[in-house]
């Protein structure tokens, strides 16, 4: 199995990571990293981690967002603006958990969170009854 990790855009993403899991064929990855360099993509070849880099990154901010908004500390459109202008980012996270969906955000922190269950990567109350009514953050 090979996996890659999430990206903003995957067209104009300039690299991607790729992760092999433990029974992949050297020559599977080899050509996996073949073929995404012949797509023009530099190539990084990480461990296969829960979460990977990108998506847990991403799922962790999406769900400080939600906690954030679930406590009402702000309301959604200052968060993002807060991040996408203080912080830089592309996105607001509430929008790019928007566009992941609540649900793909809890089952990554969910995997994460029984890989290492230190509460860490426990899944906040609104990103969990959002996901469980399969409506948007925003």
């Amino acid at each position: 199995t090979l996996c890659f990790d999430l990206a903003l855009d995957y067209r104009t993403a300039t690299r991607v990571a790729l992760a092999a899991s433990e029974t992949a064929r050297p020559g599977s990855v080899k050509a996996a990293v073949g073929l995404f360099q012949a797509l023009g993509k530099n190539v990084s070849v990480i461990d296969d981690i829960p979460g990977l880099i990108v998506a847990r990154t991403v799922a962790m901010l999406v769900d400080f967002a939600a906690d954030a908004l679930g406590r009402c500390v702000a309301e959604a459109h200052d968060i993002d603006t807060a991040m996408r202008k203080g912080v830089n980012y592309p996105r607001g996270p509430l929008e790019w958990g928007g566009e992941l969906g609540p649900e793909w955000v809890r089952r990554v922190l969910e995997n994460l969170h029984a890989a290492y269950p230190t509460g860490r990567y426990a899944p906040s109350p609104l990103l969990v009854r959002r996901a469980a009514a399969r409506r948007d953050l925003l």
